[in-house]
């Protein structure tokens, strides 16, 4: 870590000059071209434009050199034209230097931040940790088990970001986040942050620059399916733009691992087949001794004593959070399988009630029918879009909407216009690759034969009752 902060020395004539404390604080900054200003080293976020920048620094005018027309320098051009602090743009890159040039020769500023070192010194046993772990995780030692190999896998092995986040909801006061502020602890500063959903569904990506991971706090639905869709990107993409306020956007390399705190059950909008997300619902009760809040006569002081205060000391100079991050690099690293990182996450029986709590209405009663293929949803057969909209509204008191079609489209549903006895007809069918085929034979097919088999799949009992029936076709 040491070596990642410190400041590079000036060159030239200006270090034996000019050593003061104005010219090292100086040093800390870089122009970035793609950017058009100043940033700090060690924090990417931050942005001056080069008049911003000599006003800031201002005070250390006096100490800069004269150029060749007795001018003072300014603070901007002493960097840019002394100490040639100047880089193309900035990127994540695990393996390179803090500055390096890249494939087209342009000098990049490096901010892809490190783990704190493990100290070389006798570490307690993580027991308490795991013990924690597996209480929060209702006790099932395979969601543990899983839970420390996407850890083990965030520290030790940065350039495989993992491809999906943890999701962990419960009751407050549980210490959820024990787990997050652990990892906290084992990174520096610039790479690790707390945000709100808020943040994290913004039109502004500052927070992103030189992350590694992001602990997203009360989850709460994220708005929506909308939200949840437009955050999918982070997860799988090796590059995304950052839109920062008032600068120009830029792109840079993906390396950001996401866990999820909620004190809801089923927080997220996940969809059926989702690959994004590990989810457990911690069951421990509100009232249990160790959930309690601080100063309740019956909290269970002597275990946060312990865990927090005596072992993990996330703020102070106990040494359980390295003995973590030693267990994970000595017993867990070895047991991943190079592909982890890419491995669609265990289905918890959380994640099932989730994402059936996600369904709509109309999803649910399709996955019924498709299930129980009765009526409508009978197999090879045809019907019209108004007898499936007309159905809809009677079963569901809903009215199809375009979206709808494009739900039913994602069970399977075709939908294709086609002349029958003359007339134009939207015709629609749960597609699969048998019927698929017969049918393309038959709408083609118009002799007598082709005819009456492509009618025999339009069951008479639906078309006879079209007349009658008022949520039949009526044609």
């Amino acid at each position: 870590m040491a070596e990642w902060q410190d400041v590079e020395p000036v060159q030239g004539a200006a270090v034996s000059e000019l050593p003061s404390e104005g010219i090292y604080e100086l040093n800390k900054y870089v122009y970035v071209v793609k950017r058009d200003g100043f940033l700090l080293k060690h924090k990417p976020e931050s942005h001056w434009k080069v008049k911003q920048f000599d006003i800031t620094h201002a005070a250390i005018g006096q100490e800069l050199p004269i150029m060749a027309n007795g001018k003072r320098m300014t603070p901007s051009q002493y960097l840019i034209q002394e100490v040639g602090a100047v880089v193309d743009h900035v990127e994540m890159a695990p393996d390179a230097d803090l500055f390096y040039k890249d494939e087209d020769g342009l000098k990049v500023l490096n901010i892809f931040p490190p783990n704190i070192p493990i100290p070389d010194v006798e570490l307690p046993n993580p027991k308490p940790f795991l013990d924690h772990l597996l209480w929060i995780l209702n006790g099932n030692q395979d969601y543990v088990d899983h839970v420390l190999r996407w850890m083990a896998n965030v520290l030790y092995r940065p350039e495989k970001r993992m491809n999906h986040g943890i999701l962990i909801s419960g009751e407050m006061g549980t210490g959820k986040s024990t787990i997050t502020s652990t990892l906290h602890k084992l990174m520096v500063p610039l790479a690790a942050d707390l945000i709100t959903p808020e943040i994290f569904t913004g039109n502004f990506h500052d927070h992103l620059l030189g992350k590694r991971f992001l602990e997203v706090n009360e989850v709460e639905l994220f708005g929506g399916d909308r939200q949840f869709n437009k955050v999918k990107t982070y997860f799988t993409e090796n590059r995304f733009r950052i839109n920062p306020k008032g600068s120009p956007s830029f792109t840079i390399n993906n390396f950001c691992n996401y866990f999820f705190i909620s004190n809801y059950a089923d927080p997220l909008p996940v969809p059926k087949g989702d690959r994004r997300i590990f989810y457990v619902h911690s069951r421990i009760p509100w009232d249990h001794p160790r959930a309690l809040p601080e100063g309740d006569p019956n909290r269970d002081g002597e275990y946060w004593n312990k865990l927090r205060d005596d072992f993990l000391d996330l703020e102070g100079e106990a040494l359980g959070a390295f003995a973590v991050a030693k267990y994970l690099k000595e017993e867990i690293l070895p047991t991943l399988p190079e592909n982890f990182h890419t491995t669609t996450p265990p289905m918890t029986a959380d994640k099932e009630r989730m994402i059936l709590a996600a369904q709509t209405t109309l999803e649910q009663w399709i996955e019924d029918g498709l299930q129980y293929q009765n009526g409508i949803f009978e197999p090879n057969q045809i019907f019209t879009w108004k007898v499936m909209k007309n159905t809809i509204r009677h079963e569901l008191e809903l009215v199809a909407k375009q979206k709808d079609a494009s739900v039913l489209a994602k069970y399977g549903l075709q939908r294709e216009t086609h002349t029958i006895d003359g007339k134009r007809h939207q015709m629609c069918w749960w597609s699969t690759p048998e019927f698929d085929a017969e049918l393309r034979k038959l709408w083609n097919d118009t002799t007598t034969e082709g005819r009456a088999k492509l009618m025999s799949y339009w069951k008479s009992k639906d078309r006879d009752t079209f007349a009658r029936n008022p949520f039949m076709d009526g044609e």
